[in-house]
């Protein structure tokens, strides 16, 4: 009889450790984990600050992990980085507050960029005429090296000045995409309105 009473009560004991552990567990609250995100300034002689702006709502200690796009990195929370060419380069800040971490990514543009600029013939464009568009883009730090142009029918092309021909009565946007040597761009669409041919 004490024998199955003392196994009761060990049965007991180890029942109660169990549902003691699952409240414990059940007790432990739930990590937010931080949201990344900050701020840059303009670049100044190829010079950045950039400003943490990251939170957490559980005001946890945050650390800081950045990657400036060059193979340059830093642990500051608000670092200053200095870029040694032109060009666009993708800025990630890492923070993570010990348990769980988050990204935010921003572009930031060194040099200037060039300015994309269109001249098309003035009016309405005749159905099945041969149209000259010419390129009036102006150059930033470097030489504009490439035309991208979408006639908006589904035809392109890489010519500084190109001619095109529509075959149909329409409203159409011409777009012009220039780029640099510094891989640097600018974009700049215009309308064009296509009629038909005069009768006389």
């Amino acid at each position: 009889m004490k024998k199955k009473i003392f196994v009761l009560l060990v049965s007991m004991s180890i029942l109660v450790g169990i549902l003691s552990g699952c409240t414990e567990e059940e007790k432990k609250p739930t990590n937010n984990a931080p949201v990344a995100s900050f701020t840059a300034s303009e670049p100044e002689n190829m010079t950045v600050q950039f400003t943490d702006t990251s939170t957490d709502a559980d005001d946890d200690t945050l650390t800081w992990s950045w990657d400036f796009g060059d193979d340059e990195t830093s642990t500051e929370q608000n670092p200053s980085h200095t870029y040694m060419a032109n060009g666009i380069y993708t800025v990630t800040l890492t923070v993570n507050d010990g348990t769980d971490s988050d990204d935010f990514f921003e572009d930031i543009t060194i040099g200037t960029p060039p300015t994309a600029g269109i001249t098309a013939p003035e009016g309405n464009i005749t159905v099945n005429t041969s149209v000259q568009f010419m390129d009036t883009s102006t150059k930033g730090d470097s030489n504009i090296t490439s035309w991208f142009w979408d006639f908006g029918d589904d035809e392109t092309s890489t010519d500084q000045n190109p001619t095109h021909n529509y075959t149909a009565v329409e409203t159409y946007t011409v777009t012009l995409t220039v780029s640099d040597d510094d891989g640097l761009t600018d974009t700049i669409s215009i309308d064009v309105i296509v009629t038909e041919e005069a009768t006389l």
